[in-house]
């Protein structure tokens, strides 16, 4: 499981990249970008996939992944 979130999470980075680079977003974009990756990272790192307790944990910390990605394309 972790190898598919993994992969999931550098699909979505991967996008986000490149629509920060066509939109032509500034500096702070990317450091969103990059503290997005640090917390994505985070995650895939530390799940433990048969406690049920701690997906929902991982699950709703992208709440926070969704503030700090909003935030970068506002200051971007």
């Amino acid at each position: 499981a972790r190898l598919w979130i993994a992969g999931f999470y550098d699909l979505t980075l991967l996008g986000l990249a490149v629509v920060g680079w066509m939109a032509g977003l500034g500096w702070p974009y990317w450091v969103g970008l990059g503290l997005a990756a640090l917390h994505f990272a985070w995650q895939a790192l530390t799940l433990k996939p048969d406690d049920s307790a701690d997906c929902l944990t991982k699950f709703r910390a992208n709440r926070d992944v969704g503030l700090i990605l909003f935030a970068a394309f506002l200051l971007g």
